[in-house]
């Protein structure tokens, strides 16, 4: 009878460790890890992100319009507060001729700026308004290859 209890404690541990090792549930927002480019989409030019002056995020600045224009088509990220803690962000892309595509998240605070829950965006504030790496954006015209630069709209 010991030697029974004693494997299925052993087999639970098992499957424990395993758990815990093999875990790919959905990182927190404050667990996000930042993208390792350092390539940013500038209106049409590609730059590095060293030239950008990364700033803290300023929450009390950070609704609003944003603007990022490539060529023909048009990038806008509208952020609006939902909680004191979080903040919806539509991103909107437009193309001459095409109907408009967008796409929603919730963001909150972390440690480097703002990402949403499954890491799929993540922002930074720049001096001139924020820089935004889209992970799963569902989009061709949003690579993942690099940030994407926007200006904030007065």
């Amino acid at each position: 009878m010991k030697a029974i209890h004693f494997r299925s404690m052993i087999l639970l541990l098992l499957i424990f460790i395993q758990a815990c090792v093999f875990n790919t549930g959905t990182p927190l927002a404050s667990e996000t890890v930042v993208p390792k480019t350092t390539q940013v989409l500038d209106a049409t030019d590609l730059l590095d992100i060293s030239g950008l002056q990364l700033e803290s995020i300023d929450l009390d600045q950070l609704p609003g319009r944003y603007i990022s224009e490539q060529g023909g088509s048009v990038l806008y990220l509208n952020i609006t507060p939902q909680t004191k803690d979080s903040w919806i962000v539509e991103r909107v892309y437009t193309e001459p001729s095409m109907q408009n595509m967008s796409k929603k998240y919730t963001i909150q605070k972390t440690e480097f700026g703002l990402a949403d829950k499954k890491g799929n965006l993540i922002v930074r504030q720049t001096s001139e308004g924020l820089i935004a790496f889209e992970n799963n954006s569902e989009l061709d015209a949003i690579p993942r290859d690099y940030w994407i630069h926007y200006i904030k709209q007065e």
